[in-house]
């Protein structure tokens, strides 16, 4: 999995698409998908196919400090699980000084 590589292009999206017979096949392509998808016909009602042009890789900037990818991965849910603990800290404090503790 390449977490922090991504895709930046070029891209045509003509117009959106209903009621035509490649409409209908993509319908059916969800509906016995698996696990098949419920209510096809009432989530989806448009789709718009998207011509890609061009579509260079794009690197994220935290790989400039010679971060391997576990390395950035670690250091995101390391922030991640102190940004939780830190909302947590700030919530348990607001109710103790609501209950006048």
């Amino acid at each position: 999995m390449a977490a922090n590589v991504g895709w930046k292009g070029r891209m045509i999206a003509p117009a959106t698409m209903a009621a035509t017979a490649l409409f209908e096949r993509i319908l059916a392509f969800y509906q016995s998908g698996e696990p098949p998808m419920r209510d096809v016909r009432a989530r989806i009602r448009h789709i718009v196919l998207v011509q890609i042009e061009k579509a260079p890789p794009l690197f994220s900037p935290a790989y400039d400090f010679g971060l391997a990818e576990d390395e950035i991965r670690t250091s995101w849910w390391n922030y991640f699980s102190w940004l939780h603990s830190w909302h947590a800290a700030a919530a348990s404090a607001r109710t103790t000084a609501a209950e006048g503790g």
